[in-house]
């Protein structure tokens, strides 16, 4: 028998993934990991 595993992560992309996006994804399931983008910093 094949194992399942039901996680599911949802990867951030860059300048799309706002608190916006997040919210939404938030709304569609509970059971979701999801990752903030990074912050491009000039250096």
């Amino acid at each position: 028998m094949i194992a399942v595993d039901p996680r599911l992560s949802v990867a951030p992309m860059l300048d799309y993934t706002d608190r916006h996006a997040r919210y939404l994804l938030r709304l569609l399931t509970r059971h979701t990991t999801l990752y903030t983008e990074m912050v491009v910093d000039q250096a």
